[in-house]
């Protein structure tokens, strides 16, 4: 399993809030659309963005969230650009009204399930494989 980690408060509003596109400067490789991935929770706080994600969030956002954990996992339905959607999005969706979308692309993740115990894990740059032993931490499957 590939694993994406994600900076908070973003991977909260992805979690808990109405956030389905995680922004990124580069595409999912087309092999990874349709397949669940980790969510990790980066040690790193966006505290750039940080009043961003509080004014898009339209909810409160607790100020200790957890890091440098796997917290969830969802599906890579696809991804999103100013150019092209690729993947199964809902053709509801409109790039267009999304509050959420910023970046260069816009991975569109769908079928999240929150973890009942967060895994700690180092996190890394990129998509990144989970290692064996905590693959079977995750229970759900």
């Amino acid at each position: 399993m590939k694993v994406l980690s994600i900076k908070q408060p973003w991977l909260y509003c992805i979690i808990e809030l109405d956030k389905r596109i995680e922004n990124r400067s580069w595409a999912p490789p087309e092999r990874m659309i349709g397949e669940r991935i980790a969510l990790h929770a980066s040690l790193k706080i966006d505290k750039q963005r940080t009043q961003m994600a509080h004014s898009l969030a339209k909810a409160e956002i607790p100020p200790d969230l957890p890091r440098g954990v796997i917290v969830a996992t969802a599906v890579l339905l696809g991804v999103v650009s100013d150019f092209c959607v690729i993947g199964d999005i809902p053709t509801s969706y409109s790039l267009k009204d999304d509050r959420w979308f910023f970046g260069k692309f816009g991975w569109y993740l769908g079928k999240i399930i929150k973890l009942s115990n967060p895994i700690p894990a180092r996190g890394y740059l990129g998509l990144w494989n989970l290692p064996n032993e905590l693959q079977k931490k995750i229970n759900h499957f």
